[in-house]
Parts: C-alpha cells; sequence; structure tokens
C-alpha cells in the first residue's frame, strides 16, 4: 500500500486462515505492515522473503490496542508455522502472538561454517579457490588487511551492478548476506578459533569441505556469497549463449592462475583447484543429495518381459510408452527405468 493507508486492516500481504499456505520470495517495503498472518495459521511456511522500510504513514496517531507495525505478524494461529531464512530489515521485524512457530535461518549457520573454513584452513594454505573469498585472499596476502572486510570491498562494485542490471532484491539479499559473513569472519571467527598449520594439501581439503558445507546453507537460505555468482549472471545476461557455469568456470580459472604470481608458486593454483573441487562436491551433495540415478531408455519389443525381470531381480518398477521407429515406421515400445548407478550394470 506504500503506506498511504493506515488501520487494522492494511498490509502488503495480508492472509486469512493461512492453511497450508507459503509465502516465497516476495519483496515488500514502504508498507504499513509486510506480512500479516490473520488468525487460523497452519502448516504455514514464510521462507525468503526480503522485508523491509515497512512502518505506518508518518504522523499516524497509535491508539491504545491498535496493531503495531513490523515486518511479519502471526496472529493466533493452530500451528505449526515455519518462519525461515527471511531477510528482515524494518525498524520492528517480528511479532508473534501465538504459539507453534519455529524461526531459524541457515544464513547464520553457514555463515560461521564458511568463516571457519576460509580463516582456519583456506587463509593458512595461501590459496585463492575462486569467488571473492579467492580475490581477498590475494589481496591479503599483499597487504595483511583483514579478509572479511576485503572480501565484502570486493563484493562492493558487483553488487551496485547487480542493482541495476539484474534484480534490486538480489543485490539486498546479496549484500546482506556479503555483510554477514564478513563480519563474522573478522569479528567472531578470527579472534577465536585456531588456525591449521599441518600439511597444505589436508588443509586445502579440509577448508574446502567446511566452506562447501557453509556455502550449502547459505544457498539453502536463497542467498548468495556474491563474487563469481553475480559475475556470471552479469556475463549471462549480456551473453546468452555463455552458460552460467561456463563463465563461472572461466572466472575461477583466471583467479587460480592469477594466484600462481601473488603467492609464488604453481601448487597455490593445484591446492586452490582441489579446495574449490571440494567445495562444489559437497554443496551439491548437500543441496541435491548423493543418491544420485540414472534413467535407462530400453527400446525393445517385448516390454512385458523386461518389466518382469526388472521388478523382479532388483526391485524396481518401470513406465511403458508407446513408441514408433523413425526410419522402420515400425510400431515399439519404450521401457523407462531409473535406477541408483550402483545397479546400472545389472
Amino acid at each position: 500500500n506504500m503506506q498511504q493507508l493506515g488501520g487494522a486492516e492494511i498490509s502488503g500481504i495480508k492472509f486469512h486462515a493461512a492453511i497450508d499456505v507459503v509465502f516465497r520470495r516476495n519483496h515488500i517495503h514502504h508498507s504499513t505492515m509486510g506480512i500479516w498472518c490473520d488468525w487460523q495459521a497452519q502448516g504455514t511456511r514464510i521462507t525468503q522473503n526480503l522485508l523491509h522500510d515497512n512502518h505506518a504513514p508518518e504522523g499516524t496517531p497509535m491508539a491504545q490496542g491498535a496493531m503495531m507495525s513490523q515486518d511479519i505478524f502471526v496472529e493466533v494461529g493452530h500451528g505449526p508455522t515455519l518462519i525461515d531464512n527471511n531477510v528482515l530489515l524494518s525498524k520492528a521485524a517480528l511479532r508473534i502472538a501465538t504459539e507453534g512457530v519455529a524461526c531459524v535461518h541457515n544464513l547464520i549457520l553457514g555463515a560461521f561454517i564458511y568463516s571457519i573454513g576460509t580463516h582456519s584452513f583456506i587463509e593458512t594454505a595461501n590459496i585463492a579457490p575462486g569467488g571473492a573469498v579467492g580475490v581477498a585472499l590475494m589481496l591479503n596476502h599483499v597487504t595483511n588487511l583483514p579478509v572479511g572486510r576485503l572480501t565484502l570491498m570486493v563484493n562492493v562494485p558487483l553488487l551496485i551492478l547487480a542493482w541495476f542490471h539484474l534484480s534490486r532484491a538480489f543485490a539486498l539479499r546479496t549484500a546482506f548476506a556479503c555483510g554477514i559473513c564478513s563480519v563474522v569472519l573478522d569479528y567472531v571467527i578470527a579472534p577465536v578459533f585456531p588456525v591449521y598449520m599441518g600439511d597444505q594439501l589436508m588443509g586445502s581439503l579440509y577448508g574446502g569441505i567446511l566452506v562447501g558445507v557453509g556455502m550449502a546453507f547459505i544457498f539453502l537460505s536463497g542467498s548468495t556469497t556474491g563474487g563469481s555468482d553475480v559475475v556470471g549472471y552479469l556475463l549471462q545476461k549480456k551473453y546468452p549463449h555463455v552458460s552460467i557455469g561456463r563463465a563461472l568456470m572461466m572466472i575461477d580459472g583466471i583467479i587460480l592462475s592469477t594466484s600462481i604470481f601473488v603467492f609464488g608458486n604453481v601448487d597455490a593454483a593445484l591446492f586452490g583447484l582441489i579446495s574449490l573441487y571440494a567445495q562444489t562436491k559437497v554443496i551439491d551433495m548437500i543441496i541435491y543429495g548423493n543418491d544420485a540415478g540414472s534413467e535407462a531408455s530400453i527400446v525393445t519389443k517385448y516390454p512385458q518381459k523386461i518389466a518382469e525381470r526388472v521388478i523382479k531381480e532388483i526391485d524396481r518398477t518401470v513406465t511403458l510408452l508407446p513408441g514408433k521407429g523413425g526410419y522402420s515406421g515400425e510400431d515399439t515400445t519404450v521401457v523407462l527405468c531409473t535406477v541408483r548407478k550402483t545397479e546400472f550394470n545389472r
């Protein structure tokens, strides 16, 4: 409502009896109230929303007992209600007038794990495993300034470009994540946690695993750590034929190559590549799961016999689809079956 109205029934999103409702990825600002679950919320989830500057119009008199302004208000409900991974930046963030509500944020947990991996292992291994933190680690090696602060400095121009060329919501969400990670790294983890001074290979590997776990939680919160991600999206927008994956590979390749000259040895790039690989594998494992499967497509005239053996021998079901040969024009059947990789050779 852009704060043009005040009263008891005004908000960006207001929902009566929000039963089994998901409020996801909304950007609500300059409203009298952000998201309001008004009575009987049950099985409700409020996730990955960005809310800021939500308050009553200036000069609005607040009568005794009147509704206050905040980003999220959950009124009397039956539960359960989950409020997770939101960015709430108004003066009053959250008001809960009921029971059965859980509030969690993967970003905070992810920032801690990410910072431990960076400070305790990656920084002391003298490697730069891609991304904004890779550039910051090289600058730290030269200037001895804090890594968190340098990471934020590297991200600032990228966030400005993202604000104008990508999405303001994306830029704000990424800026918030970058700020949290930088503060946690410099002012919470660095003064307290010890650093690993052992083998460089083991430090690169352990650091990559921890950073990967932290980044996975940050991604699950709906945020990113900036750096290569922002550059990749910007390149993909300017050159649509270039995939995000290829753009990220090019950027990280440049950073790894530069680290050879900054740290003065080839090992910096090799160990950085190992750390980057560990990060990627851990992120995929957490977000997508480790139980990857394969789909087998079998074109046959004997679908029933194959289906019976698949069901009996590997305890899987199949889907039978009618097909037709492109060259012969003969009718046939396609048997589809999804199996684990360990079962594929059977």
